[in-house]
């Protein structure tokens, strides 16, 4: 099923704008999702996206009518992550036999990072693919996003200094055509 934002957003500026778009996707039956793929409408501002399940569908009742509502992480409503999205990243699939249960009424939402140009106003109309099956899975699946703390803790967990970086702080950058950087 092939899901595109309401209505066209516009991006300007020069901060970092994140909105989660609502989109329905029409299901009337318990449903497993088995894969997604965000599809960004604009590569010059979509700089990654967060796609969640809002179990209960509450999200409906938050948004305006181009189906958008301003938002940083998940709003205050029962879901959790399906997928997520960056320049370059594959869809999203579960593993065989396995699925997100998602219920009728159910909606999905988008949390879109926008990073503008600074240039001017650029528009982006974005398109989430997802696939389900109706049959129950043998395994129901969960999706985490893992990272590092912004420092290293004194247990040693935490953001670790690589073997190129000066000192003992981490510099998370990767020089150009670095090849093998670790």
């Amino acid at each position: 099923k092939s899901m595109q934002f309401a209505a066209p957003y516009t991006v300007d500026g020069t901060s970092d704008d994140f909105q989660c778009f609502v989109l329905d996707p029409g299901n009337t039956e318990q449903v497993w999702l088995t894969a997604a793929q965000v599809r960004p409408g604009n590569a010059k501002v979509d700089h990654h996206a967060l796609v969640y399940l809002d179990v209960d569908g509450a999200t409906a009742g938050l948004v305006g009518p181009d189906g958008r509502v301003p938002c940083f992480g998940l709003p205050n409503v029962k879901g959790f992550l399906f997928s997520a999205w960056a320049p370059g990243a594959l869809p999203t699939r579960m593993p065989e036999t396995s699925g997100m249960p998602m219920k009728p009424g159910a909606k999905i939402f988008v949390q879109m990072h926008y990073h503008p140009t600074g240039k001017g106003p650029e528009i982006d109309q974005s398109t989430l693919d997802i696939e389900w099956t109706t049959t129950q899975p043998a395994w129901e699946a969960a999706l985490a996003l893992l990272g590092n703390n912004k420092k290293q803790d004194a247990d040693g967990v935490g953001l670790q200094p690589g073997a190129k970086d000066s000192g003992s702080t981490a510099e998370f950058k990767i020089p150009a055509g670095a090849k093998g950087h670790t």
